[in-house]
């Protein structure tokens, strides 16, 4: 494979400079940043942010609230994967279905839902205050409860996904051997089950805890009316700070230490899923034992089935409840009810009508050009041996390892001055936003097409060699087809966050560039909730959708 290197050199000092330009040069900018000081090189920013008390209680924030949605998600998450996995649980279907919903609602908008149902003049705290005449609301979801609250009913889909896998391969015969000498099923649970289990659920916490420390949605829409910050949110509001001096370095010393925080999540999961070997899955033939969980059986499913209904159903059905009622707060009558709010945002909404168009113009431009550039790194990295190729993949990786305001940060310091020779300025365009998202999520179409690309065999290339294609040709009328299904997955997995996603768009968002997660938040935080619900459902909606088709596609794929 090395004429690739020989004949192809140009595509292969493309990759190079493209990630140089889309990941390097804007990390390499923000550490840069975070030293910068008048004169020269400085510890400044890092020791003010030290010696400051505010930072602390800020960081106090950030653990407490990701720490304990990742204990309550690690815990629901867990048990929902063993009752699915091993039990004779009923209505599998539909409890696997009501999992899985919270996990395609984007966090921003579950945040926005549960807001509806447990504000001061929600839902619940509406019906309460009607049933018992108190005045004031009994629950408000505002500060770290509310956002704990949120955070774990958002993740503990995604610790069930990592686990529910895991326990369905484990083999049965330690469980088998504890039942024979005379342990009951929660003995055996206890006592053999999970800690057999126990890498991949401290895996799946882990998981959960760098994506809740990087999490901006949730702890923005239920944080800032009260003043609560986490180090997202401070981020946020330091960019925002127009009369604070060396906001941006402050800012990227603060991104710095939420990065720092990320990397040891990350390497502790590396540690835990590496130090011990927990085997679950043998070669040994033996069918998979299924517990029966007795007369516990009946009340197990009904608080498995409240449960579902509260963090799935309710507060879906809060929002869309909101969507059609003529002003918030007002209880969801028959003369309180109307579409009008869908007209009002579809039809006489410009800012909706330019969010729309830009969220599929940059999910299409990302998607299609991640996936483009995904498809030669991965054959870079996979079918040859050309220097560096084991660098190339990091540096593709990383961007979608770091949290999401860094990225977005970074982009910000490395293209806020116009761009030299040309005079390009892509600070405050629609084109800063489609360089964040392409970093951000290119890592997917190389993970996809290296899948893909690993399952064709090197014979039919050499083949095509031998009849004298050459390198483009042997790619476009070889290798493409045979990993079309997975390219196609690839595009769908970039499309579909990209389409949705707030957290680098909330700092990269110009006047005339919003995209729909924008348009929402905005909303929400003006107070026009009624069009931020309806907004929200018809997002939903999208998500929903596209999530099906790109499950077929995966599934294709994994046919392949």
């Amino acid at each position: 494979m090395k004429s690739l290197f020989t004949n192809g050199k140009w595509i292969y000092l493309l990759v190079i400079l493209s990630l140089g330009i889309l990941v390097v040069y804007p990390m390499a900018i923000i550490v840069y940043k975070s030293f910068e000081g008048e004169t020269g090189l400085t510890l400044r920013h890092y020791l003010n942010i030290f010696t400051d008390v505010g930072v602390y209680r800020i960081l106090w924030n950030s653990f407490f609230v990701s720490i304990m949605a990742t204990i309550i998600a690690t815990i629901i998450g867990t048990f929902l994967a063993w009752f699915i996995a091993r039990t004779d649980i009923p209505f599998k279907k539909w409890v696997k279905i009501g999992i899985l919903i919270p996990f395609l609602i984007p966090p921003f908008i579950a945040a926005i839902s549960w807001q509806q149902l447990l504000g001061p003049v929600g839902y619940f705290n509406k019906f309460y205050m009607y049933v018992t005449g108190a005045t004031s609301p009994l629950f408000t979801i505002y500060g770290p409860l509310g956002i704990i609250l949120v955070m774990t009913l958002s993740s503990f889909p995604l610790v069930y996904l990592v686990t529910v896998g895991a326990f369905e391969k484990m083999e049965s015969a330690l469980e088998e051997a504890g039942r024979m000498a005379g342990a009951n099923k929660w003995r055996v649970l206890k006592d053999i089950t999970l800690p057999i289990m126990l890498p991949t659920i401290l895996a799946g916490a882990v998981l959960v805890f760098v994506t809740e420390i990087s999490n901006f949605g949730v702890p923005a829409i239920l944080g800032f009316q009260v003043s609560y910050f986490v180090l997202t949110t401070k981020i946020y509001d330091v960019l925002h700070s127009f009369n604070m001096a060396n906001s941006f370095a402050i800012a990227a010393a603060l991104s710095m230490l939420l990065v720092q925080i990320a990397a040891i999540g990350l390497w502790i999961q590396h540690i835990i899923l590496n130090k011990k070997n927990y085997s679950v899955i043998t070669g040994k033939s033996g069918q998979k034992m299924t517990i029966s969980l007795g007369k516990a059986r009946g009340w197990l499913t009904a608080c498995i089935l409240l449960l579902l209904a509260v963090t799935s159903l309710a507060p879906m059905l809060a929002i869309f409840l909101t969507s059609i009622t003529k002003a918030y707060g007002l209880l969801p009558t028959w003369s309180n009810l109307t579409l009008d709010n869908y007209r009002y945002i579809l039809l006489e909404m410009p800012m909706v009508k330019r969010a729309f168009m830009n969220s599929f113009i940059l999910a299409f431009g990302a998607a299609t050009i991640a996936v483009g550039m995904g498809v030669i790194i991965a054959y870079l990295t996979t079918k040859t041996k050309v220097p560096g190729r084991h660098v190339i993949d990091f540096i593709a990786t990383l961007p979608y390892a770091l949290p999401g305001t860094v990225v977005a940060l970074s982009v910000i310091l490395a293209w806020i001055r116009p761009i030299p020779i040309i005079d390009f300025q892509l600070y405050n365009t629609i084109w800063i936003i489609l360089i964040a998202y392409i970093a951000r999520y290119i890592t997917f179409a190389v993970r996809t097409t290296s899948a893909s690309l690993m399952q064709v065999h090197d014979s039919l290339e050499e083949a095509a060699r031998i009849s004298g294609a050459s390198w483009l040709r042997n790619l476009k009328d070889i290798v493409l087809p045979l990993i079309s299904p997975g390219i196609f997955a690839g595009w769908f997995l970039i499309f579909m966050p990209t389409l949705r996603e707030l957290t680098i768009s909330i700092l990269l968002w110009s006047a005339g560039n919003e995209t729909i997660a924008i348009a929402v938040f905005n909303l929400q935080e003006s107070g026009d909730m009624t069009s931020a619900s309806a907004l929200s459902m018809i997002m939903i909606l999208f998500v929903v959708v596209g999530h099906q088709l790109s499950m077929k596609l995966t599934k294709k794929e994994s046919a392949f």
